[in-house]
């Protein structure tokens, strides 16, 4: 009994301390990015865009050449603002272009299957912020077999690559100044399965 009062005195402490307030002052994961774009064929099945800076948030049609099968991710500069984001196959900046140097992400037979759609795997690619104006894009090569390997999965990811996007370039739309460089080649789960804390 005792065990469980320090845990929920922890849980209501690590909820109401000042210091908590550290991280609500970045904005990073404000805006999200869904769905599939206009190039779909139906309007009311399209892209979406949930907007948590406003309270509730907001859900508005977003239209966008990007789908997202299910690879996504999307960041936000400390107030906010939408800077890019990726379905693994291309980067989009703020503007819903492809950012310069930007396409040809995870080279692989398996991707180009997939450059309509974005790749169909989650958590297969991460944004996150290297300093100032600058970002690490950490993404899993997902690529398929010939055999079934010993549970009689095809699908694999035995490398996760880095890229690097500078938001400083361009007049602010950003720049990919690093793309598909090696970070890990050892086998990833079945297909990638990586976060960030």
């Amino acid at each position: 009994m005792f065990r469980c009062y320090i845990i929920v005195t922890i849980l209501e402490l690590t909820t109401t301390l000042e210091g908590q307030t550290f991280f609500q002052r970045e904005k990073r994961d404000y805006i999200w990015v869904l769905g599939f774009g206009m190039s779909f064929g139906n309007p009311q099945f399209g892209g979406e865009i949930i907007d948590f800076n406003f309270q509730p948030p907001i859900a508005v049609l977003d239209e966008r050449e990007m789908d997202f099968e299910a690879a996504n991710t999307s960041i936000c500069d400390a107030q906010g603002n939408l800077l890019f984001y990726t379905n693994g196959i291309y980067v989009a900046n703020y503007l819903h272009e492809p950012m310069e140097n930007g396409m040809g992400l995870n080279p692989d037979p398996y991707t180009d299957e997939w450059a309509d759609n974005g790749l169909p795997y989650p958590q297969v690619i991460l944004a996150l912020p290297q300093g100032m104006d600058k970002y690490l894009l950490i993404h899993c090569v997902v690529s398929r077999r010939e055999e079934p390997n010993e549970h009689g999965e095809y699908i694999y990811s035995d490398k996760a690559l880095f890229s690097r996007i500078d938001m400083s370039a361009n007049d602010g739309e950003g720049m990919v100044t690093l793309k598909n460089i090696s970070l890990l080649q050892d086998t990833i789960d079945r297909h990638g399965k990586i976060t960030a804390v």
